[in-house]
C-alpha cells in the first residue's frame, strides 16, 4: 500500500510536520497511531485536503474501504488536483470489480500527474484486465518512460507482447527486466516460454534450467524443461524433470499430462493411462480447459494399444 503516499512535496504548508509524523507511523506499522493523529488534524483543520488524502490512505491500509473513498472523496472536493486520491479510488473501484470506473479514476490520476510511473503501471494492469491489449501496452510504456527502474513493469510488457506474438518486442522488455534484476526466476522463465513458442528449444532450455536454479521451488520450470526435452525427443530428460516438477507440486494436473504424452511417445499404453487418470483425478476439467485434450488423450491411448 505504500505506492499511495502521498509526496512530501505535495503536502503543502500547515500541518505538513505533523502529516509526516503520521506517515512515519504508517510506514512503521503502527496503523491506529497513525489514524489518531490524522483525525486529530482534521479535527483542528477540516479544510485540509491531504489530511483527508493521508486519511484514505490509512484507511485503505486499514481495508476501510467505504471510509476511504469518502475521506479520498473530500480530498478531491477541496483540491481536485490531488491526483493520488484518484488513484486511492481507482484501486477502491478495482477491489470491487468496477473496471471500467477504475480506468477511469486512473486516468484522471495521470492527467494530473502525467510523469507518475506508478499511475501508469496500475492503469496498464487495468487494461489488460479489461483485455485492452493496446491501451495496456501504451500505459506500460509510459511507466519505463518516466522511470527506466522498474523491473516488473518491462516484464508485465513482456507478458503482454508475449500473448500478442509479438516476440521480437517481448524478448527485448524482458531482456531489460532482467538486466535490472538479474535473478528473476519468473522472467527467465517467461523468455524460456517465448523462446519455446519460436521452437528455438535450446535457448528455452536454458533460461528454464536458470529460472529453477533461481527458484526451485518453480516446479513450472521442471515441468516447461520436461516439455521442451520431449519436443527434442529426449525422453530420459524429459522424464527426470517431469518427475522433479511432481516432487514440487505432486498435483500438477498439467505435469501428469505431459508424462501421459511422453509414456506415448515411448510406447508404455499402461503409464499412459495411468498419467491420464492422475490428471483427471486432479482436475476433472482439464478437458474444457484445453478443448484438444480429450481428443488427444484418445489418439494416445489408441496409439499405445496398437503398439502391442
Amino acid at each position: 500500500m505504500n505506492e499511495y503516499i502521498p509526496t512530501l512535496k505535495d503536502l503543502g504548508t500547515g500541518n505538513l510536520s505533523r502529516l509526516q509524523v503520521v506517515q512515519a507511523y504508517a510506514q512503521k506499522g503502527n496503523i491506529d497511531r497513525a489514524l489518531t493523529e490524522c483525525l486529530d488534524i482534521i479535527e483542528h483543520d477540516p479544510q485540509h485536503p491531504m489530511g483527508h488524502l493521508v486519511l484514505g490512505w490509512i484507511y485503505l491500509i486499514r481495508g476501510q474501504s467505504e471510509e476511504a473513498t469518502t475521506a479520498c472523496e473530500k480530498s478531491l472536493a477541496l483540491d481536485p488536483s490531488l491526483a493520488k486520491g484518484y488513484l486511492i479510488l481507482s484501486h477502491l473501484k478495482s477491489e470491487a470489480g468496477d473496471i471500467n470506473s477504475a480506468i477511469d479514476l486512473c486516468e484522471l490520476s495521470v492527467r494530473y500527474a502525467p510523469e507518475d510511473s506508478f499511475g501508469y503501471l496500475m492503469l496498464g494492469d487495468l487494461y489488460a484486465g479489461r483485455e485492452d491489449v493496446e491501451q495496456a501496452i501504451r500505459a506500460y510504456r509510459l511507466a519505463v518512460k518516466y522511470n527506466t527502474q522498474l523491473p516488473l513493469v518491462h516484464f508485465k510488457l513482456a507478458s503482454v507482447l508475449a500473448e500478442q506474438g509479438r516476440e521480437s518486442e517481448a524478448i527485448n522488455e524482458v531482456q531489460q527486466a532482467l538486466l535490472l534484476n538479474p535473478g528473476a526466476a519468473r522472467a527467465h522463465q517467461l523468455l524460456g516460454d517465448i523462446y519455446f513458442a519460436r521452437q528455438e528449444y535450446a535457448e528455452a532450455v536454458r533460461e528454464f534450467q536458470r529460472s529453477v536454479q533461481l527458484n526451485p521451488q518453480l516446479y513450472e520450470g521442471f515441468h516447461k524443461i520436461g516439455m521442451t526435452f520431449l519436443e527434442l525427443g529426449q525422453f530420459g530428460l524429459a522424464l527426470t524433470n517431469f518427475r522433479q516438477a511432481l516432487l514440487v507440486n505432486p498435483k500438477s494436473a498439467e505435469t501428469h499430462y505431459g508424462l501421459a504424452r511422453l509414456y506415448a511417445r515411448m510406447g508404455q499404453p499402461e503409464q499412459v493411462s495411468t498419467e491420464i487418470d492422475e490428471a483427471l483425478a486432479i482436475n476433472p476439467r482439464l478437458g474444457e480447459l484445453h478443448p484438444d485434450i480429450d481428443d488427444l488423450v484418445a489418439g494416445l491411448k489408441n496409439a499405445c494399444t496398437s503398439t502391442e
